[in-house]
């Protein structure tokens, strides 16, 4: 039996999808079909999109060359083939014992699967489907023209028991279809030679064919409402209990099943001013946490003094955080009670990033964007493992301010930021902020450190103190601005998708608009980027979005729900 990816290509992208069973081998193949000689270019990267290795292979008129991906690179997730060629990627079945039973693509298992039957190199007119979840299986199949819109939509299966197989003659119309399903599933096309042809499956984007708008859609994950949620995290090492962050400053422990019943896990409702954009707005759990119990949280208050951002850490003990135990680390004064920022997160290194807006007000009224002797409109980055310079918190011997003596804050990692609202590390390390706009841009950064991410010298791109000629020499630009000419206001920052149920956003940032509600996957490749509208949502309710450990997405959102991300059936 042979499983090949195959296409008559002139340049194009060739998936390779590894099997950790053993129970078959890949060979790469290059078909040169013109009268002279050809030169094939074969690029191999990750499933990132970064280059791994790159070579040239000479093969002659109408002959081939064949190779294993990985001589290339053990890593190749997908090849760049540049030449006029015929490009295939075979994977033959060393155990062979019928042509149903020898569908051991278990390793290879998705919910949902992007194919092209009736391809002009491809002959496989059936699908063969088994179910490899615990429960019975929805399976549907949705068919889209040349021009990604979907023309149908069909209910395969209501309840396809586990293990059980499922065959589906499919019309060889050269359209491209989905088959989306609430099990994971082991799929194989069949043709009537037994030659088994199948192309996109489990292959992270950006290299299969462009999504379609509006074929996703958030559903319900918890049965139980939360009061305004604006984060739920995981602890590390715990991929079985979600901890809902309110507010009102509630952290609510749930069971991450759908059916799962809060209970509290710290209240410090009686020292937080929960009023407009305050609250508690950050929580961060050690990364030792396991064995440490520790704890972070950020939140705005004005009882016992000033109004004011308070960064503290908690003890936990028996599963429970001590609301008692508070030990603050850092307090910062805010002028104003809007653009507080609020995240907290632990990033690869360790320290703790602490994402802080300008201090409220239009415009910058007291020109904190730009000024380091304020820790206002920054990006701080401590650590919380050690004391320096008689601070209840260590700074890290790398921040970019470190050595100078012009009174700008140690704790300081990048600057020129509005009201960054949600920032994530990828699976590169890569650290992504949202930044809320003004009057016209919201605007998405790849925060390095020390960047001047420009505000208030500019708005997204554009001058905007002063409103012309302004000098952004030196400025860090963001990667991606959207206006406000379609109700589009105000930015709330996601992740770079990394699960398994949605192939086709994999790679793609996820991030939304609270007041539109819309939501949006962002290609970022090699300096260039493609938006593409997902689905959406109520207007004035995304708060956050958060990621489960095995990558899903899910989203915070002010009228109580959270909710998953996943295909619109």
């Amino acid at each position: 039996m042979i499983i090949a990816f195959v296409w008559f290509i002139s340049s194009g992208w060739l998936p390779h999808v590894p099997d950790p069973s053993g129970l078959f081998e890949a060979r790469l193949i290059v078909t040169n079909p013109t009268e002279i000689p050809q030169d094939i270019s074969i690029t191999a990267y990750d499933a990132n999109g970064s280059i791994l290795n790159n070579i040239t292979v000479k093969v002659n008129a109408q002959a081939s060359a064949e190779m294993t991906p990985s001589t290339i690179h053990p890593q190749s997730s997908h090849f760049l083939i540049e030449g006029t060629t015929i490009a295939d990627m075979v994977y033959r079945a060393k155990l062979v014992s019928g042509p149903l039973a020898s569908i051991p693509l278990v390793s290879n298992s998705s919910r949902a699967w992007r194919l092209r039957p009736g391809d002009s190199n491809t002959s496989w007119d059936g699908l063969a489907m088994v179910n490899l979840g615990n429960g019975p299986a929805t399976v549907w199949l949705r068919a889209f023209d040349a021009d990604g819109q979907q023309t149908s939509s069909l209910l395969l299966s209501s309840g396809l028991a586990p293990q059980a197989k499922l065959l589906h003659v499919v019309e060889a119309t050269g359209a491209t279809i989905d088959i989306v399903a609430d099990q994971p599933l082991a799929l194989i096309g069949l043709s009537g030679d037994q030659d088994n042809r199948l192309l996109w499956t489990n292959v992270a984007t950006p290299y299969e064919p462009p999504i379609t708008s509006m074929t996703y859609a958030f559903t319900p994950f918890f049965t139980h409402s939360f009061d305004a949620p604006v984060d739920l995290l995981f602890p590390p090492g715990d991929p079985d209990t979600a901890y809902v962050v309110q507010q009102s400053g509630l952290v609510q422990k749930v069971p991450f099943v759908e059916s799962g019943q809060p209970t509290v896990f710290l209240d410090v409702q009686n020292i937080v001013t929960h009023q407009g954009e305050m609250g508690l707005l950050g929580f961060a759990f050690h990364p030792n946490y396991a064995s440490n119990g520790e704890l972070f949280i950020n939140y705005v208050t004005e009882k016992g003094g000033p109004r004011r951002t308070v960064i503290s850490r908690f003890q936990v003990t028996s599963g429970v955080a001590d609301s008692l135990s508070e030990e603050i680390i850092l307090e910062i004064e805010q002028p104003r009670t809007n653009h507080n920022g609020g995240q907290l997160l632990f990033g690869p290194d360790h320290y703790l990033y602490i994402p802080l807006g300008d201090g409220g007000g239009a415009g910058d009224p007291d020109h904190n964007g730009q000024d380091r002797k304020t820790l206002l409109g920054s990006i701080l980055r401590i650590d919380v493992n050690r004391k320096d310079f008689g601070l209840n918190y260590g700074i890290p011997k790398d921040n970019p301010f470190l050595p100078l003596d012009d009174g700008s804050r140690f704790e300081i990692y990048a600057y020129g930021m509005r009201n960054p609202w949600r920032a994530s590390f990828d699976e590169q390390g890569r650290f992504w902020v949202a930044d809320v706009g003004q009057d016209r841009y919201e605007e998405i950064h790849l925060v390095n450190i020390g960047d001047n991410c420009g505000w208030s010298i500019a708005e997204g791109t554009a001058c905007f103190n002063p409103s012309t000629g302004c000098l952004q020499d030196g400025l860090a630009q963001p990667i991606y601005v959207y206006d406000h000419n379609d109700g589009d206001r105000s930015i709330t920052g996601g992740y770079v998708y990394r699960g398994h149920d949605i192939p086709s956003l994999r790679g793609r940032y996820i991030f939304g608009d609270f007041v539109s509600g819309r939501v949006w996957a962002l290609l970022y490749t090699h300096g260039t980027t493609q938006r593409t509208l997902l689905t959406q949502l109520p207007p004035f309710t995304l708060a956050s979005f958060a990621e489960t450990p095995d990558g899903e997405l899910l989203a915070c959102l002010l009228n109580g729900s959270i909710v998953k991300l996943g295909w619109d059936l």
